[in-house]
């Protein structure tokens, strides 16, 4: 009985620690671009809250800096009041638990460069 209370504690905990917040990069140059923010939205799965963050942009470029449990499902684009998907300065993109990198041209986030 003490092995298999020993187990499930084991269990939980290791599912615990593969949904604790892990941190994330998003570092961004852009071209063209004369907004002096960007913005990110995304929901926090653990949490469950939607996050909206801004960054400003210098010297053509901006860094986003947080915390996730897992990939997850997040739109970058420049005008706060536009959610269209048409909008040319917007884009959907996966979040991940990492340092990543993507380049914005004006009126053609669509075709952004992520790595």
């Amino acid at each position: 009985m003490k092995k298999y209370m020993l187990s499930i504690a084991l269990l939980t905990g290791l599912s615990s620690l593969a949904l604790a917040q892990q941190p994330f990069v998003l570092k961004g140059e852009t071209v063209n671009v004369t907004s002096p923010y960007v913005y990110l939205a995304y929901r926090s799965q653990g949490a469950g809250k939607s996050i909206l963050d801004s960054a400003k942009i210098e010297n053509n470029r901006f860094v986003f800096k947080g915390n996730i449990e897992e990939p997850v499902m997040a739109y970058l684009y420049l005008d706060r009041k536009s959610r269209s998907v048409d909008d040319p300065n917007s884009l959907s993109l996966y979040l991940e638990p990492k340092t990543m990198s993507i380049r914005l041209e004006k009126d053609k986030f669509k075709d952004a460069l992520i790595k």
